[in-house]
């Protein structure tokens, strides 16, 4: 804002309110890098440690399951009323918690749980839930889970608390709270036309671009798309609809099981030209999800294919652009400078 030769508040020329209108779109629509694990950043209390394991060890960046490496959470036995909790230190937008199993033993622990975020109160304890849900899987789970349902909730405390007594204890790898500072950018993938090899075994094309990253085949609804027979070029391949130019990428596994053990993962242009490819591992249960940095790349198209006779599976393929679209109030203010400028002619 100017100010006159009285010491009076000048009103904008229609050119400085376009910049600030501007500056103002660039401050609402910026997008950072992916998302990260903001776990390790935080404090982890459980109601138990048990058989020398702390709460820090359920959120120290290591995926390792297994409990003789030293970074596995375990309650006691029993602790029938289990819970973990992770005070993120600060509030943050979510996009997805991940939960890793232990891997030496298969117990069934992580499975029948609540998983709740809840803002801050003001005074650094938890406060309103601003998401809750109940996960109950069809059958014993021993296997990596990961949900997008807090979907972009603002929240800075993260609980995991079983849901029944058994088994009668808590114990896994690693809890991963993936969010960022800033609201998130849209999944430009999310129910998008996608064209693939012939589906099997009860999945569909729509499993794969569908929103949910649970990676148990055998869950309700198959949120994970599998192709109908093994070989390299099983394919499954995603029209954004124009030209976009992107940001990263995410390719989310099948968690039950290593149906896949490497993907390919290219980005073709709107004349189907490649422009943009990088084969990925996924072998051991362990990567889950994968990161791929799309800066500079411009496409249309976003394929997968196995590079070994094998079947293609996975959960969900993600893809977010590097020029989001602006937010409603500075489309507004957009339009604002445009009639001043309009008027000023």
């Amino acid at each position: 804002m100017t100010r006159n030769s009285s010491g009076g508040r000048a009103a904008l020329t229609p050119f400085a309110l376009f910049l600030s209108t501007a500056a103002l779109l660039t401050i609402t629509t910026d997008v950072t890098a992916a998302p990260t694990n903001l776990a390790p950043l935080g404090t982890a209390t459980a109601s138990s440690e048990g058989f020398g394991a702390s709460a820090s060890d359920g959120n120290d960046g290591n995926r390792n399951g297994a409990f003789g490496a030293g970074s596995v959470f375990h309650t006691q036995d029993p602790d029938r009323a289990a819970f973990y909790l992770v005070d993120l230190g600060d509030s943050y937008y979510l996009d997805r918690v991940q939960v890793f199993p232990r891997t030496d033993v298969r117990q069934g622990s992580v499975q029948n749980f609540r998983l709740s975020v809840f803002a801050d109160d003001g005074a650094g304890n938890p406060g309103a839930a601003v998401f809750t849900h109940d996960y109950v899987p069809l059958g014993a789970a021993n296997y990596t889970f990961g949900t997008a349902d807090p979907g972009g909730a603002r929240g800075r405390f993260v609980r995991l608390e079983r849901l029944d007594g058994t088994p009668s204890f808590l114990t896994f790898s690693e809890m991963e709270v993936i969010g960022q500072a800033t609201p998130l950018a849209p999944n430009l993938a999310l129910g998008k036309s996608a064209t693939a090899s012939v589906p099997g075994f009860g999945a569909t094309i729509a499993g794969g671009n569908d929103g949910n990253i649970g990676g148990d085949f055998y869950q309700g609804g198959f949120p994970v798309y599998h192709s109908a027979a093994a070989g390299a070029g099983q394919f499954y391949q995603l029209d954004l609809g124009a030209l976009i130019p992107l940001d990263y990428l995410e390719l989310i596994d099948r968690s039950d099981a290593d149906t896949t053990t490497q993907f390919r993962v290219s980005v073709l242009d709107d004349a189907s030209n490649e422009v943009f490819s990088e084969v990925v591992d996924s072998a051991g249960l362990l990567n889950y999800d994968h990161t791929l940095d799309l800066t500079d790349v411009t496409g249309q198209f976003i394929r997968i294919e196995t590079t070994r006779n094998e079947f293609l599976a996975f959960s969900e393929i993600r893809a977010f652009s590097a020029v989001p679209e602006p937010g409603s109030a500075a489309l507004g203010l957009i339009g604002l400078a445009a009639v001043a400028l309009k008027r000023r002619r």
